[in-house]
């Protein structure tokens, strides 16, 4: 006879307290300051300019659909 003993607590129920979603709005306005913060890193990071083909030959930038 097998006597099972013991208990099984969802972690996620007791302990874990759900926020409530973000508004549309709100995502939105975080996406389009964070992308206003990050204008022109890429031409800082390269050099100036888009990158090219020879300067990435293998990069799939450059694949023609």
């Amino acid at each position: 006879m097998l006597i099972k003993t013991g208990y099984d607590l969802s972690f996620k129920r007791y302990f874990c307290k759900l926020q409530p979603l973000r508004s549309l709005e709100a995502v939105r306005t975080d996406i389009l300051a964070l992308e206003q913060e990050t204008e022109g890193l890429l031409d800082e990071i390269v050099g100036g300019g888009r990158a090219n083909a020879a300067t990435y030959p293998c990069n799939s930038w450059n694949r023609i659909p």
